[in-house]
């Protein structure tokens, strides 16, 4: 299976996101802040930096220092962090303290026993209203939270049906 690396630059204007241009950089060996400032610095130049106003990348290192430096070349740019990447970082964290992290694994071993059996799973849509208990969030670490969350919700259920 290949991994594809690939980078989309969306333009927000009006209240409407445009696809700008997308650049595959799964072959690329050393995506450093030279490499994300050269790829910022082209689409910039190609829509007019007197348009643009702001750079939101995730909060990787490179990436970071590369929104820096781009705000230095340009001043009245303005970079900040993907906010969803900035809260699954700190998802991440939580997850990793010894007592949530204690929790989440424990929703875990519940719906990988829930969900391996088919009959298992029938049984418990008919105490949760034919609702999952995991359901996918945004990211990695939030999909933990809202997994968590459902979990609670049905926990009653959950208990009747004998899972938990």
């Amino acid at each position: 299976m290949t991994r594809y690396n690939i980078i989309n630059f969306l333009i927000y204007l009006n209240n409407i996101t445009v696809h700008h241009k997308s650049v595959d950089a799964s072959h690329v060996t050393c995506k450093d802040v030279d490499y994300y400032l050269k790829l910022m610095k082209k689409v910039v130049e190609e829509v007019g930096s007197e348009k643009v106003v702001q750079i939101v990348t995730n909060n990787a290192s490179p990436m970071k220092a590369a929104g820096i430096r781009l705000t230095d070349e340009y001043p009245t740019l303005y970079w900040t962090p993907r906010v969803a990447h900035c809260l699954d970082l700190i998802l991440e964290d939580l997850a990793g303290k010894t007592n949530i992290g204690k929790v989440i694994e424990t929703v875990r071993k519940i719906s990988n026993y829930t969900y391996k059996y088919d009959w298992a799973v029938n049984y418990m849509k008919k105490f949760t209203n034919g609702r999952d208990i995991v359901r996918g969030g945004i990211t990695r670490f939030a999909t933990n939270f809202v997994s968590l969350k459902s979990v609670v919700k049905h926990k009653t259920a959950l208990r009747d049906v004998g899972i938990s």
